[in-house]
């Protein structure tokens, strides 16, 4: 995977200007991709309420090791042990706020995803429910035949196409 692949359901969180120590070789510039939470994890965490600093600690690198999926340019497995304990809190916290953010605010959260879906979103999902076709493939699927599968849709079944002349209520 590299930053161009990151998708959709993945976050990208820089350091700039950062020095990282990661398995004992200091890195500038890292970048971190990583996911939210499911339902169920959020809802276990937010169950534990404590200001027992060892059950934190705990918890934020149990949120890490979940949730990061890579370091842009590193192969190795990471060790925590190594690395600096500010990193690991950062990107733990910033995973369980942004979580939280659709946890608490289902409204808020789907009114973003309303305002930041677009034209090729709606395809996607056209495509997907009518060639019968998993939404993580439509994914990455070419726009190119994205566009011809959406398109040979359209054709075929104009009752149930996609109008792209309605006007934005």
């Amino acid at each position: 995977m590299n930053i161009i692949s990151l998708g959709s359901e993945r976050i990208a969180m820089s350091f700039d200007l950062l020095e990282i120590n990661l398995n004992g070789i200091y890195y500038n510039n890292l970048t971190f991709v990583i996911r939210l939470l499911t339902y169920d994890e959020l809802s276990r965490i937010n169950s534990i309420q404590t200001q027992d600093a060892l059950i934190n600690l705990v918890l934020e690198e149990d949120v890490f090791q979940l949730t990061l999926l890579e370091v842009v340019g590193i192969e190795d497995e990471i060790d925590l042990d190594s690395m600096e304990a500010g990193i690991v809190s950062t990107i733990s916290g910033a995973v369980i706020n942004c979580s939280n953010f659709y946890f608490q605010d289902v409204e808020a959260g789907v009114a973003k995803e309303m305002q930041e879906s677009n034209i090729f979103n709606q395809m996607q999902l056209v495509v997907a429910k009518n060639f019968n076709i998993q939404f993580k493939d439509i994914l990455v699927m070419p726009i190119d035949e994205l566009v011809r599968k959406f398109a040979l849709f359209q054709v075929t079944f104009p009752s149930e196409a996609l109008d792209f002349n309605r006007e934005e209520e």
